[in-house]
């Protein structure tokens, strides 16, 4: 091959290498990138497949409930147990009806004590008149005035004790306890039914 030969070819690859640089650097930059990034080793992984669950928090104590209020309530007046509307466990409302106490003996005298009212307020009256014209005394006309009103004192006592005659419960709550029966004789101050109120709870520990 002569010179001329030699010269061409070197022209030729220049100008390859001069039009198409990327083919022949880029092959040599990949070849490095790749040994640069080749794995060393595998790594494991390990899959643990979630589920969604509902967490309760519970806080343990240890005691015992007690109502927020108790009351036993007793008899104010004597007599025979003639109603009962309740029972042990049941629960009662404000006011609500318990038992009632025979009546007929308290209405008997609210009779009679209206009636010496009525004749305290004739005499009254009366004297009054009698008094202004000088015939009865200052001093008697205090005295059936005071017969008067004693009588009419006694009026609202019986009818105090008439309204006594129905147990109600005095606030919301259980009946605890009832220990009398329909035809039980109670004496003033017996114990007639014990009521709890609930509302609120008391914890005791």
């Amino acid at each position: 091959m002569n010179r001329n030969h030699l010269i061409s070819i070197a022209v030729f690859l220049v100008l390859i290498a001069w039009l198409f640089p990327g083919y022949f650097f880029n092959v040599s930059k990949e070849s490095s990138e790749q040994r640069d990034f080749e794995p060393t080793s595998l790594m494991r992984v390990q899959v643990i497949t979630a589920k969604n669950q509902l967490v309760q928090n519970e806080i343990i104590l240890s005691g015992k409930t007690a109502p927020g209020r108790i009351t036993n309530l007793r008899a104010e007046i004597p007599g025979k147990i003639v109603k009962r509307y309740k029972n042990k466990g049941d629960i009662v409302e404000t006011d609500e009806k318990i038992v009632e106490i025979d009546l007929r003996d308290w209405q008997q005298q609210l009779v009679k004590a209206k009636a010496l009212a009525r004749q305290f307020e004739l005499e009254y009256s009366g004297a009054r008149k009698l008094e202004k014209k000088g015939l009865v005394s200052q001093t008697h006309l205090a005295e059936i005035y005071a017969n008067l009103q004693t009588s009419k004192a006694e009026i609202k006592r019986i009818e105090v004790k008439i309204s006594a005659s129905t147990i109600q419960a005095p606030f919301s709550g259980v009946l605890d306890d009832i220990p009398v029966e329909i035809g039980d004789f109670v004496k003033e101050g017996d114990s007639i039914a014990t009521v709890l109120d609930f509302s609120p709870y008391v914890i005791e520990g």
